[in-house]
């Protein structure tokens, strides 16, 4: 593991972007209900903050982690990221329609 020009961060970044774009293009309500977190219970902000802990730390590992393109693995990797955008956008847009 050691930091590369080829790394996972390159998909990491188009993740990032992507998720981005798809709440940036959003109606400002359905932004608003996104990111509302006002009725959180002291077990939901823990969780919260534990989630994300550990979020980052997968972060750390996908940035030095080379990237294997044309590998089983990445192939199937990728096709679950593409599936994961498609559900993002899936659930963002059933919001809009709320």
């Amino acid at each position: 593991m050691k930091l590369t020009l080829y790394n996972g961060w390159i998909l990491l970044f188009c993740l990032i972007l992507i998720q981005f774009s798809i709440i940036f293009i959003s109606p400002k309500e359905v932004r608003s209900r996104l990111l509302d977190r006002s009725e959180f219970t002291r077990k939901q902000w823990i969780l919260t903050g534990i989630s994300k802990t550990i979020v980052l730390i997968v972060q750390i590992i996908i940035v030095l982690t080379p990237l294997t393109i044309g590998k089983q693995e990445f192939i199937i990797g990728l096709i679950i990221f593409i599936l994961g955008m498609c559900g993002v956008i899936i659930a963002v847009n059933a919001q809009k329609e709320r």
